[in-house]
């Protein structure tokens, strides 16, 4: 909500497998969303996007902020000895953990639905071990203008992990636009959400072998008197 409003946010989450057999056309792609404003990058298996994760004792701890209901008490997260959200906004941290129970009580996102108690535990801490890298990109989340991004390039055969995956339908729920770059096509994604909730496109081929710095360093070929005429 903004200003006591409900806002609905244009956003998208693609999953792109394989590439195209013409490089040029695929690195001007992947070129094209990984320079965007407002973007993350990121070329691993999904895990530096969790780098506070907390004790068992924190674990148990977060137990006793549970509601009837399996949802949160949202003000008790807040008194944790270890929650990490406080020096933010007021309106990111409210936002963050309301979307904690929105995304908790929604049955369609995830394969396995978050059901159980230790489940949902789970996922609260989970969300709660986020990276400063994705907290700051929601505490300057602009609803009219620049919507945070996140593009992950999945070198060689690299798979996300299940926390990952369920990180990545967290931010898609508060509002992220979302590209998983797989060459190898084996992100693992429809593992772990539901398949409605995100789009897939399978190109021309499949490389086990690509790497986001190899597109990078591509160059575009020239042919013919003018390409070699204008290449410098």
């Amino acid at each position: 909500k903004v200003n006591g409003k409900t806002v609905s946010v244009p956003h998208f989450f693609f999953e792109i497998e394989g590439e195209y057999k013409n490089m040029d056309d695929y690195a001007k792609i992947v070129n094209k969303c990984i320079n965007a404003p407002n973007t993350l990058v990121l070329t691993d298996n999904g895990e530096s996007m969790i780098t506070n994760r907390q004790s068992a004792e924190a674990k148990y701890q977060l137990m006793f902020c549970q509601l009837s209901d399996g949802s949160f008490n949202t003000e008790e997260i807040k008194r944790l000895p270890f929650y990490a959200f406080a020096p933010y906004n007021d309106a990111t941290e409210d936002f963050l953990l309301n979307k904690i129970n929105e995304t908790i009580r929604d049955k369609s996102l995830f394969k396995d639905p978050i059901d159980t108690k230790e489940e949902i535990i789970d996922f609260g801490m989970l969300i709660l071990s986020l990276d400063k890298k994705i907290i700051r990109l929601i505490d300057n989340f602009d609803f009219t203008n620049d919507i945070p991004k996140l593009v992950m390039f999945l070198d060689n055969e690299t798979e996300l992990t299940k926390d990952a995956c369920y990180v990545l339908a967290f931010l898609n729920t508060i509002g992220f636009d979302i590209i998983i770059f797989t060459p190898a096509g084996l992100s693992s994604l429809n593992t772990h959400i539901e398949e409605s909730r995100f789009n897939s496109i399978r190109l021309d081929t499949t490389n086990y072998n690509r790497t986001l710095a190899s597109v990078k360093a591509h160059k575009p070929k020239k042919s013919g008197f003018f390409g070699k005429f204008f290449a410098f």
